[in-house]
């Protein structure tokens, strides 16, 4: 009941519409936590403020919102109302944000939305609104961040959008969206935040980017575009985030990224590039998360890969480079993932690796590589997995591995490993997964694997172990396990 509980539409003053409420925290939902709901007024001529986030509200906007001719702020997100847009919005001129997102909202954007020269914050996000964006949308000059995120809008990008000289966030990802970026974005200056993926871009991104010298994150992910210009892009020196993933980018990997030094995230998988991975990328030394997986690369992984100390996950995952793992990138101490599988590979695992010792995750899958498995491996402390599988690999499994208690998946199935399993690895109390199938492993199934209480699949086919089948693994209600193509005897209890 709105009366009874924001004192909404009684005799008193319109700012005396409200109440505290206690309601879920966005950050944490288990979390109550005390909110302002309803109408506030502040200063003197006042300002009114419209708060009404996640209090259920469904239905659909009223006309009459117009009427409060004093709002300088509408927030209305997290419900479920519906319809459309009233274009009597248009009307409150003194509106410096309106926030509508992850509502049921259908429909376009009103004209009238133009009238709204004071508007500072335009927050669509997460509703149905469908329809071309306006041209008339480059009259709100006070526009600063404007997040559209999630709908279903269509056509082309105005070219209008270039007037809004003051926005500092463009948000247009998750759409429907064609076509190019308008030359006219080179007016946005003062841009740091510019989000297009998720739609069905397409072609150049040409010169006009280097006019946006105040970009901290470009996110262009999941369109068709084909080339962006290195040139331009090597001017963003404020950037700190680079996303354009699941493209059809073609050429070189720019050496210009290396002018990016305040560079953190690179995502650049999923696309056509080729050559090699420039070793100018060694100038970022920002760079946390490096993703270059399913390209066409070549040649080498730059040995100075291993001088950008903040590096925390490496993925180069199905190219074509060759040659040896630098043994430097054992200098990445704040290395947490290594995914270099499916490459051609060689050469052996380097020693170094012992000093990553805030790896979790460890994938070498799928390339050519030889030598033994290091002993030194067994100081990767934090290491939860580890594929080496389909490479040729000989030797024993190290009985230093076993100190490796976060052990969750182990794969080196595929190799040419000699010698036993060791007991130790009865101490991998987290172990879930074990694959050493296809190898010449020799002696029996250590029953110390049966201490191993999370484990849910043991492959050890096509080997020449011997001896029986520990009654300990028998007692894991959850195993999986095929030993086919030894000598082993024994019979697997069935359920």
């Amino acid at each position: 009941n709105w009366i009874d509980s924001f004192n909404f539409l009684t005799e008193g003053d319109i700012c005396t519409w409200n109440k505290i409420v206690r309601i879920e925290s966005l950050v944490d939902p288990t979390e109550l936590i005390y909110g302002e709901r309803g109408v506030y007024c502040e200063g003197e001529p006042y300002e009114m403020l419209l708060s009404l986030t996640d209090i259920g509200l469904v239905g659909t906007l009223p006309w009459e919102l117009s009427l409060l001719s004093s709002a300088s702020n509408f927030t209305m997100n997290y419900n479920d109302l519906g319809g459309t847009l009233p274009s009597a919005l248009g009307q409150l001129t003194a509106l410096r944000k309106l926030d509508l997102s992850n509502n049921k909202l259908e429909g376009t954007i009103p004209v009238e939305f133009s009238q709204l020269t004071s508007l500072e914050e335009l927050n669509l996000d997460a509703n149905n609104l469908s329809g071309k964006l306006p041209t008339q949308i480059g009259g709100m000059k006070a526009m600063q961040e404007l997040s559209l995120f999630m709908n279903l809008f269509s056509g082309s990008l105005p070219s209008e959008l270039g007037q809004l000289s003051m926005l500092r966030y463009l948000d247009l990802a998750g759409n429907d969206l064609i076509g190019t970026i308008p030359l006219q974005f080179q007016m946005l200056s003062k841009l740091e935040t510019l989000d297009l993926s998720f739609n069905g871009f397409k072609g150049y991104i040409s010169e006009f980017l280097g006019g946006l010298t105040a970009l901290q994150v470009l996110l262009l992910s999941d369109n068709a575009f084909s080339w962006l210009s290195p040139s331009a892009l090597g001017r963003l020196t404020a950037l700190r985030e680079l996303s354009a993933y699941s493209n059809s980018f073609t050429e070189s990997i720019p050496t210009e990224l290396g002018l990016l030094t305040s560079l953190a995230h690179l995502a650049l998988y999923d696309n056509y590039y080729s050559g090699t991975l420039p070793t100018q990328l060694g100038r970022m030394t920002m760079i946390t998360n490096l993703d270059v997986d399913n390209n066409l690369l070549t040649g080498s992984l730059p040995t100075v890969l291993g001088s950008l100390k903040d590096l925390e996950k490496i993925h180069v995952v199905n190219n074509k480079f060759s040659g040896t793992i630098p043994a430097e990138l054992g200098h990445c101490t704040s290395l947490r993932e290594l995914f270099a599988s499916s490459n051609l590979l060689t050469g052996t695992i380097p020693t170094e690796f012992g000093q990553l010792e805030k790896v979790s995750l460890l994938a070498l899958l799928d390339n050519k590589l030889t030598g033994t498995l290091p002993t030194h491996l067994g100081s990767m402390n934090a290491l939860y997995s580890l594929d080496l599988s389909n490479n040729q690999v000989t030797g024993s499994i190290p009985t230093e591995f076993g100190e490796l208690t976060s052990m969750g998946t182990f794969i080196v199935q595929g190799n040419k490993l000699q010698g036993t399993i060791p007991s130790e690895l009865g101490k991998w109390t987290s172990l879930d997964r074990i694959e050493v199938q296809d190898n010449q492993l020799t002696g029996t199934l250590p029953s110390e694997l049966g201490q191993c209480t999370e484990l849910e699949v043991l492959n050890a086919r096509d080997n020449q172990l011997t001896g029986t089948l520990p009654s300990e693994l028998f007692e894991l209600d959850s195993l999986e396990i095929d030993v086919t193509n030894n000598n082993l005897y024994g019979t697997i209890p069935k359920e």
